[in-house]
């Protein structure tokens, strides 16, 4: 492990955030300590939330490493009395309210409508920037209209929701039968395909889907209630599709569909994208440009309105 590393796991680690707090909370009066789950997540939640204070500087960060020690931290904070500043808590919904798991609710507790933060950034508008701001299409000299490839996008990630479904159908059947799944193992490489023409699709060679994630989230469940999950497909099909997909596993689909595009348009067009996005970098760099939901606008103005 590099001294970077060192540094990086000492400083997200649950209890080492809580002894920060309790060194800094002295330091200032009527500071933000914003306490969030990833290494990420300040790309998305930093923009709203400086537009409410009148210094930046006046914003600190603790990455607590995930929802679970997020809440922890909330609790310690919570019963303590002597607390001069302003703490706020950011948690991604995952699948708790189709779980039906319960966690504390506060003023200063925010939830995402969505799975994840990074559902937020699989968008319309963020694609067409991309587009546009990276294809250079003017300067390639392509003579493709941007809106085209838009609607390839949102034609393509509704097959690839049709095709998550059943996954993430049985991912809330193990849950709700007290398994836990290891959803960072789940290779989407291997469930999905892509053709020249930059359409998705199921691997063929993926005859067992079940069974295939039974074997790479490390669980056994034996034989799989093929009638329970399907009726759990029926129950969310009635939701909205970023309530319950995964965010990382959304991500992942921009990602790929934005390479298997340039590599479409390098076969017939002289073009050159300079700056790529990769799955581990594609939250830092599009959080900043995802539009700030309802919510967390609301959120934000309850909890730092004042400052203004």
């Amino acid at each position: 492990m590099s001294f970077v590393d060192v540094l990086r796991t000492a400083r997200t680690s649950a209890a080492t955030v809580y002894q920060q707090f309790l060194i800094d909370n002295p330091k200032w009066f009527n500071h933000v300590f914003a306490f969030l789950e990833g290494h990420d997540d300040p790309s998305f939640y930093f923009r709203p939330l400086t537009e409410y204070l009148p210094n930046p500087k006046t914003l600190h960060f603790y990455k607590c490493g995930n929802k679970r020690e997020v809440y922890a931290t909330y609790e310690k904070i919570s019963r303590r009395g002597d607390v001069q500043n302003i703490t706020l808590f950011f948690v991604d919904k995952d699948l708790s309210d189709i779980l039906m798991e319960t966690y504390p609710e506060s003023q200063n507790i925010y939830v995402t409508d969505y799975y994840s933060i990074e559902n937020y950034v699989v968008e319309e508008y963020i694609v067409s920037a991309i587009i546009i701001e990276t294809f250079h299409f003017q300067y390639n000299s392509v003579n493709l209209d941007p809106n085209s490839l838009v609607s390839i996008f949102l034609r393509e990630r509704v097959k690839f929701y049709e095709i998550m479904r059943p996954l993430m159908a049985w991912i809330i059947y193990c849950r709700r039968n007290g398994y836990q799944p290891q959803l960072d193992n789940i290779d989407l490489n291997r469930i999905f395909t892509w053709s020249n023409n930059v359409e998705i699709f199921q691997s063929p060679n993926m005859v067992n889907l079940y069974q295939h994630l039974e074997e790479c989230c490390q669980i056994e469940i034996g034989t799989t209630d093929d009638n329970s999950v399907s009726l759990i497909e029926k129950e969310i099909s009635l939701l909205e599709a970023k309530t319950y997909i995964r965010g990382k596993f959304e991500l992942w689909f921009l990602v790929k569909f934005l390479d298997k595009l340039i590599l479409a348009l390098g076969r017939t067009e002289k073009l050159k994208v300079r700056t790529r996005i990769s799955e581990t970098t594609a939250l830092s760099i599009l959080g900043p440009r995802a539009r700030v939901p309802l919510s967390l606008y609301n959120f934000i103005e309850r909890n730092l309105g004042f400052l203004l």
